[in-house]
């Protein structure tokens, strides 16, 4: 059922699908793009590649140069399922005769949101698994330290879904707001109800906080821990890389 702002509902399983395909989109780049990561910047340490590298660059361009190059694929990757997605959506539409309530509308605000949600979300991942595996020597040891990061993918992933049967009730509209669920949340409940505009402010300004302050933290550990070899660094240790300048 899709809920208006001035109070009708109809039937409407194409914008429930449209809000399914935004949820497994966004899991489904963050795991192809971020699974790779730990893989690269570990090899890079072991085989002293990353040494060589920070020779001509400083580590925090080198940092960058890893996240922006899996954001640009992820975002390609991306662009190519929407433009199937969409043609899919202009031959139910125009060619092939759909029943009214099977019938998928995407709107421009909605889709711009998604893919500037998405490009935040993708981010905010890459600086977490990329900072996260930097302070490790092999992938064993990597794989146990991201293990909260694939929670932070897969809880609002399952999350989400619950609430697509009632985007309208109070949960949906606080996880939709909240860190690293509302990039799951918020585009499903806009592609299902009218959100105020308010509410999707809130939601992309939290999630370009969250992501500015993963960068501004994962950097600090990368400078440091892609240099260090040897052993796995202790928390306290870490802690000290963030406070230092």
């Amino acid at each position: 059922m899709r809920v208006t702002k001035d109070g009708t509902s109809g039937q409407s399983l194409g914008d429930l699908l449209i809000a399914a395909v935004f949820v497994c989109l966004l899991i489904i780049r963050i795991f192809f793009v971020s699974t790779p990561l730990p893989g690269s910047i570990i090899g890079k340490k072991s085989n002293r590649i990353a040494e060589i590298l920070v020779s001509s660059m400083t580590p925090a361009e080198l940092y960058t140069g890893k996240l922006l190059a899996g954001l640009t694929m992820g975002l390609v990757q991306t662009g190519i399922w929407l433009l199937a997605f969409w043609l899919l959506i202009a031959l139910t539409t125009d060619v092939l005769p759909v029943p009214p309530e099977l019938q998928m509308t995407l709107k421009l605000p909605v889709l711009s949101y998604f893919v500037l949600n998405h490009m935040i979300g993708l981010l905010t991942l890459l600086t977490f698994f990329g900072g996260a595996s930097s302070i490790c020597d092999n992938l064993q040891d990597a794989n146990a330290v991201v293990v909260p990061g694939t929670m932070l993918v897969l809880i609002p992933f399952y999350a989400s879904f619950t609430l697509l049967g009632n985007p309208a009730n109070s949960l949906a509209e606080t996880l939709s707001m909240f860190p690293f669920t509302s990039l799951y949340v918020m585009p499903a409940r806009m592609a299902l109800i009218d959100v105020p505009l308010q509410d999707v402010a809130m939601a992309l300004g939290v999630n370009i906080l969250v992501c500015y302050l993963m960068l501004r933290v994962t950097t600090k550990i990368y400078k440091v821990g892609v240099m260090s070899t040897g052993r796995k660094p202790s928390f306290r240790e870490v802690w000290g890389w963030l406070r230092s300048d």
